[in-house]
């Protein structure tokens, strides 16, 4: 029999039933280079403070992370760090173990700033990437090139290339997604409910399924780009349905040194809303 457990607060937990987890391109002519929904790239946590002599016994204290956000909330045993992720995932080690997320979010707005002339974030969901090399994601993306901001809906199921996605996205827009597994057959829906659109794409394949997430990302073309500065990103009622062995972690993440954080997120409510916070484009 199935159970619902919903978590205040982001905790470890491993389970042996089935359980339902409620977290209460770019340039056309690229497309085929950037990657919204790249996997995971492991970041450690940011230690070392510059501002601290290498000497000190304090130089190997952990960085604040800024606040709102980050590991002052989610607590260091309960938080990963990424170069290229935030947001919160379920991670099993059991083969098959996730067939259900989704999401709500606001499609947040894309300022220009720093020297870069191409910044970028993305708000998704998905299966795997976390710990394989495979995703099963869908999302949006906002980007800042030569300073002009544009905004897509896209879906992939890498290392496939990203296919970008038909309907207007603005800042402000209401964006639904959703991946749901039967076995091998993967359906994938996003819906805006401020433009009244919505796809429904349906692939196959043989995937891992070990992994679960609700992330903004720094997406990647060649290497990580740039985060473009979305101030905040509000999300809520992120539902995983996964199985047995399963551990849910908040991910804040972490430049390209260690030495500072990009993007860190809050606590999660009962409802599965929780905000990521930008902090700096790199």
């Amino acid at each position: 029999m199935n159970r619902r457990i919903v978590l205040v607060a982001v905790v470890a937990i491993a389970v042996a039933v089935a359980i339902a987890v409620t977290l209460s391109s770019t340039l056309a002519s690229s497309r085929k280079t950037v990657y919204p929904g790249y996997p995971k790239i492991p970041g450690s946590s940011p230690h070392s403070n510059p501002l601290i002599p290498a000497s000190s016994p304090a130089a190997s204290v952990m960085i604040p992370a800024p606040s709102p956000g980050g590991n002052a909330i989610n607590r260091p045993r309960n938080t990963l760090y990424s170069k290229n992720w935030s947001g919160y995932t379920a991670i099993s080690t059991a083969r098959g173990a996730f067939w259900q997320v989704k999401s709500t979010w606001i499609e947040p707005s894309v300022s220009c700033s720093g020297s870069s002339p191409w910044q970028m974030e993305s708000a998704w969901v998905g299966l795997d990437g976390a710990n394989s090399t495979t995703v099963e994601q869908l999302g949006t993306y906002g980007q800042c090139l030569n300073g002009v901001v544009s905004h897509r809906a896209w879906y992939e199921m890498y290392p496939a290339y990203q296919v970008n996605l038909s309907g207007t996205v603005l800042p402000g827009d209401h964006l639904t997604a959703e991946v749901n597994r039967s076995g091998d057959s993967y359906t994938l829906t996003i819906a805006d409910s401020t433009r009244h659109w919505s796809h429904v794409i349906h692939r196959s394949g043989s995937f891992k399924d070990t992994s679960a997430e609700a992330i903004m990302e720094a997406p990647y073309s060649g290497g990580i780009l740039p985060l473009a500065d979305f101030h905040t990103a509000h999300f809520t009622r992120t539902k995983i349905n996964g199985g047995a062995r399963t551990t849910i972690y908040a991910v804040d993440m972490v430049n390209a040194s260690n030495t500072a954080y990009l993007d860190t997120v809050s606590s999660v409510t009962s409802g599965g809303a929780w905000s990521a916070y930008w902090h700096r484009s790199r």
